[in-house]
């Protein structure tokens, strides 16, 4: 999603489910007279909800200066002017001019972790949030289960002899493709129960714990005959006071829809079986993360699939160092210290080592794409 158009800030804003539930949870938490710290404000639509709230000042603080020049108009058209402070920077190279009572932040991806920003919200909880201060939301899981969705239209259409021709092959290899358009699954599509993989927990996870990959093994026990054709994932948040916020299946539908991570063949599930599936996290730069998968059925040997591409070992590990650009970055995940350095100072750290322009430039875009295509570019040293 291109948080530099507006379309992306209407889709979000539009999303009914998200919005009011934010808004409900930042009215029942924000007092008169309270300081708001937003986190990644985009266009500043929490920002406006706690000014609407009775907060004293409002620290809208966004990363990107498109982004924070629209919340800038828009606290200003809507009166807030003298309330909503819009800070372009990102949120690990401000000093707080005061503590916050509350801090909010819309942080979460499809899976909750996957856009990769929980550390920045720590970091700003550790730096920022008074005494008795609270964190909205506070604690999200992620839920994923078996599934058979309905087929894609666009894969569909090669399976019916177009221009009376057999071109079913060419619809094969998407099995192996991460699904990323957005996708509705409807509770029918369901092969089993979901399953909690993980939770994030702002009262007690640390930046540290949010760097590790985030790894989970969980067992569906099938209960009837069926099939599956992806793992589907979703989160549920807790924004606290009582407000609850999930893309699940049997919710109304959000922006974000479910994620979908291919199989690569259709599963034959019969009652009694037990389907065990891995998933892990990893990080490849500042953008989201990337996602490892493998499943089994009962004792049977193990398949996986990864979003780089290449199928995956149970294990899962790291991938391979196969350029500068990851060797570089296997070096911080090892060091904490020139990590943190690194998420306080990128561009400097990148310089410093001295990186080959294309590979650091890849890496200063932030663009998940461009930084795989840098990892893994044929002729790479």
């Amino acid at each position: 999603m291109d948080y530099n158009a507006l379309a992306a800030h209407r889709l979000m804003v539009r999303d009914q489910a998200r919005t009011a539930a934010f808004q409900r949870a930042i009215a029942a938490a924000v007092k008169p007279g309270d300081v708001v710290l937003d986190v990644g404000a985009g266009c500043g639509i929490l920002s406006l909800f706690a000014a609407q709230a009775g907060a004293a000042r409002v620290y809208a603080v966004e990363r990107s200066p498109w982004a924070a020049a629209v919340a800038g108009r828009l606290a200003a058209g809507n009166g807030f002017e003298g309330v909503i402070r819009v800070i372009a920077a990102d949120i690990r190279a401000l000093q707080p001019p005061e503590r916050a009572n509350v801090i909010v932040s819309e942080w979460m991806g499809t899976l909750g972790v996957d856009e990769n920003m929980l550390g920045a919200v720590l970091w700003a909880r550790d730096h920022w949030l008074a005494p008795e201060g609270i964190v909205i939301p506070h604690r999200v899981t992620a839920m994923l289960a078996p599934a058979a969705p309905g087929q894609r239209v666009d894969l569909g259409y090669f399976g019916e002899r177009p221009y009376g021709l057999d071109l079913a092959l060419l619809a094969e290899p998407a099995i192996h493709e991460l699904l990323m358009v957005r996708r509705r699954v409807l509770p029918r599509d369901l092969a089993a129960p979901a399953q909690p993989l993980w939770t994030s927990d702002v009262g007690t996870d640390t930046p540290d714990t949010v760097r590790r990959p985030h790894e989970a093994e969980v067992t569906f026990a099938i209960r009837r005959a069926g099939r599956a054709t992806a793992l589907c994932g979703w989160f549920t948040a807790e924004l606290g006071q009582g407000v609850t916020l999930t893309n699940a299946p049997d919710a109304p539908d959000t922006h974000w829809g479910q994620l979908l991570l291919p199989l690569q063949s259709e599963l034959a599930l019969a009652a009694g079986d037990r389907l065990q599936v891995r998933l892990a996290t990893r990080t490849v730069g500042p953008g989201p993360l990337m996602f490892a998968w493998s499943w089994r059925i009962g004792d049977g040997a193990w398949q996986g699939l990864d979003t780089m591409g290449a199928p995956a070992a149970p294990a899962m590990p790291a991938p391979p160092a196969r350029s500068e650009l990851s060797r570089f970055l296997a070096a911080l995940a090892v060091d904490a210290t020139a990590f943190a350095e690194f998420l306080a100072e990128p561009d400097a750290v990148i310089e410093r080592h001295a990186l080959p322009a294309p590979l650091a430039e890849a890496l200063k875009s932030r663009d998940a794409a461009r930084i795989g295509q840098a990892l893994f570019a044929p002729g790479q040293p």
